[in-house]
């Protein structure tokens, strides 16, 4: 077996030895839909390798995975898109075919306000709870996140307004959707987010 990174993989590579963390784990479910789908990661190796076009399946028959030291590994690791760039984002379910789906994006601003959890969907159906955040850029531009199920359950509203602005929110893995003629974000089940996360940019939004 010989040792790579995760760019370095290609489709049908067998016998390979990876060093990564698991930087997010979920249950795959496509919301508002809760039937469990699975279970999927996102790995981060010390290249700090995210945006790749390849998947990896990992067989119980085949692959065996051993605890390693964290050491080596960045905290985080996000591709932010700027706030003019996230028209592009907008995946219309009409236009599948044409754009790769879904396109999924990390954003981060300032965290300005947030709203009580509420149920939707059909009590005798499907049902879920969602959450609306409000995140604004450093222009001033300002949309609204949904967070969907346990994201918007886990969401400490009351101790993130108690916290000393400005709060900086960066969010991994949302959708980019419109209504009204608005960008919004999604929640996906890839989607997590930091409140003041340790990196470069958090400084550049506190001196602003």
């Amino acid at each position: 077996m010989t040792e790579a990174y995760i760019r370095d993989l290609r489709p049908r590579d067998r016998n390979k030895i990876l060093h990564a963390k698991v930087y997010r784990a979920w249950i795959h479910r496509d919301l508002p839909d809760t039937t469990n789908k699975g279970f999927r990661a996102i790995l981060l190796d010390k290249q700090q390798t995210l945006a790749n076009p390849t998947s990896l399946s990992f067989s119980r028959f085949f692959t065996s995975f051993d605890d390693i030291e964290d050491v080596g590994f960045p905290d985080h690791y996000f591709d932010f898109a700027s706030y003019n760039k996230l028209p592009d984002r907008v995946v219309d379910p009409k236009e599948k075919p044409k754009k790769l789906y879904p396109v999924l994006t990390d954003y981060i601003g300032c965290y300005i306000r947030s709203g009580d959890k509420g149920k939707v969907g059909n009590p005798n159906r499907t049902q879920s709870v969602q959450r609306k955040v409000e995140i604004q850029n450093l222009n001033r531009n300002s949309l609204e996140l949904t967070l969907w199920g346990d994201l918007a359950e886990k969401f400490n509203k009351e101790r993130i307004d108690a916290l000393e602005r400005p709060i900086i929110i960066a969010v991994s893995s949302c959708r980019v959707s419109r209504y009204n003629n608005n960008l919004q974000l999604q929640s996906t089940v890839a989607t997590y987010f930091y409140i003041n996360p340790r990196i470069p940019q958090l400084e550049e939004y506190r001196a602003e």
